[in-house]
């Protein structure tokens, strides 16, 4: 506790003071009484810079003064006792410059005792009587306090000596107050709420709280809220933040014994973002790996699907794929499902996009999702190889696939000729999964003929649609290979 001597006079209203440290917007002013205005100082052996400020009607005043507060002391008895034997009307001083003046000096005075005037280091203390009658007494005395006054100081009256306890103008270990404050964050069943925990109580028997990382509460510890702790411990229940978020909070302890000591201490509650209703459907890369020159183990998992749903998948970022739920790659089994891919090896490692689209059991809806694997370098032996596919499709509308890896040290140019004939069909090349071309629906003999460069170890896949027109027949032909010159056609490059 500090206090500095203050007089309003002539105020034009009802005047309102502040007292802040510099630099600092916490408000310290904790009451004016008698001339004084008191103040909850820092005992940290220090000296520190203070702003007062009046404000009263239409007047404001502020001045800065600077105080030195030493760290708490122990003001019980029988520690730091200073003792003086006082003849009638003798001054004495102690080693901390403190002095006992005219004590039961002969002279009545008011309440039918003698003046003691307690002097220390900051000033005029107090200004009290002692009744003379238990002079020659022994035991405690206690010396009456000024109204509002916050220093506790008792007088000893044994055989003639007077025993002063030492001036603590700053506070003392016996009334401030001290505790620990921790969150106490909510979990998502319920079995925690929010709360803020102060453990370690000691000599708090009021507290407040408000937001923020400091207090803006009521300064007056009789608007606090009564606090009974059990084994030092004490908890307040808040209001639980919004999922995911947090909210910081400053609990200001009270030991109204002392009104203008108090201990401040913040903390950040935080709720976590609970799951509501059924886990969300997640689709999830297992990467791939290089096993004797071989790509193996690349796949994806689905969990928390529909329990009779589907999926078919597609080599490349978007699903190009023919999107048929009635005919897909795979089911899952009660929601689930581990699902392996291919990838080709190549020298050099390449990152390879896949997406799988998940369809309801009823086939009423699907999600997309698209997964990237990192398919490490794995060297593919070099060998001799032809693209050499010829085929003439005559029958039922279906969807047909033929691949061809090069696996020569060089790069090979393969050449592709469709005819579709009379009837519409589809034809689409893709490279390791990657779609780089696609003809659309066509018929009347209007032929498609291009040329696809594949390096090392890359792998052509040609889809042929032959439902363009339903499920009747079809009829259409294919050649892919390595030598140009199949039906007299005429080539164009794809786009890799």
């Amino acid at each position: 506790m500090g206090k500095i001597p203050l007089s309003i006079q002539n105020a034009p209203g009802p005047a309102t003071i502040s007292v802040k440290l510099a630099g600092d917007a916490t408000e310290r002013y904790t009451g004016y009484t008698d001339g004084y205005c008191y103040f909850n100082a820092p005992q940290d052996a220090q000296t520190h810079t203070y702003t007062l400020q009046v404000n009263a009607g239409s007047c404001q005043t502020a001045q800065t003064f600077s105080l030195y507060c030493g760290a708490p002391q122990t003001c019980s008895p029988p520690n730091n006792v200073y003792r003086f034997a006082v003849p009638p009307g003798e001054v004495r001083y102690n080693t901390a410059d403190e002095a006992c003046q005219g004590v039961c000096s002969g002279t009545t005075g008011n309440e039918g005792g003698h003046p003691v005037d307690y002097l220390g280091v900051g000033g005029k203390i107090f200004d009290n009587f002692v009744n003379c009658t238990a002079w020659n007494n022994t035991g405690w005395f206690p010396v009456h306090q000024n109204p509002g006054d916050p220093f506790t100081q008792i007088v000893q009256v044994q055989n003639g000596i007077i025993q002063a306890l030492q001036s603590c103008p700053c506070g003392n270990n016996d009334t401030q107050p001290s505790f620990t404050l921790s969150a106490r964050n909510p979990t998502c069943d319920g079995s925690i709420s929010s709360g803020l925990l102060l453990t370690g109580i000691q000599r708090v028997d009021r507290y407040r709280y408000t937001s923020g990382t400091s207090y803006t509460g009521p300064i007056d510890c009789q608007q606090g809220t009564p606090l009974t702790s059990a084994n030092g411990s004490f908890l307040i229940d808040i209001p639980a933040p919004a999922p995911g978020n947090s909210n910081t909070y400053t609990v200001r302890g009270w030991n109204t014994a002392n009104c203008g000591q108090w201990w401040d201490q913040t903390v950040t509650v935080t709720a976590p973002v609970c799951q509501t209703g059924p886990a969300p459907m997640t689709v999830t890369a297992f990467q791939p790996s290089c096993q004797n020159g071989q790509i193996t183990g690349g796949g994806f998992s689905i969990r928390n699907g529909d329990r009779s749903g589907k999926f078919r998948y597609c080599y490349g970022s978007s699903f190009g794929c023919t999107s048929d739920c009635s005919a897909p790659d795979g089911y899952l089994q009660n929601g689930s499902v581990d699902y392996g891919l291919s990838f080709n090896s190549r020298s050099s490692g390449y990152n390879q996009d896949v997406t799988i689209r998940v369809y309801k059991g009823d086939c009423s809806s699907f999600t997309d999702t698209t997964l990237t694997f990192s398919v490490p370098a794995c060297n593919v032996p070099c060998t001799p190889s032809e693209a050499n596919v010829s085929e003439r499709y005559d029958g039922k509308a279906e969807i047909k696939n033929y691949s061809y890896q090069n696996t020569n040290c060089v790069d090979q140019t393969v050449y592709v000729a469709f005819n579709p004939f009379s009837i519409p069909d589809k034809i689409s090349l893709f490279i390791d999964g990657r779609q780089v071309f696609t003809s659309g629906c066509l018929g009347d003999d209007v032929r498609t003929g291009k040329t696809v460069l594949l390096h090392h170890g890359e792998t052509l896949r040609v889809e042929v649609d032959g439902t363009c027109s339903g499920n009747s027949g079809t009829l259409w032909q294919l050649v892919m290979s390595s030598k140009q010159g199949v039906f007299g056609q005429e080539y164009t490059p794809v786009n890799r």
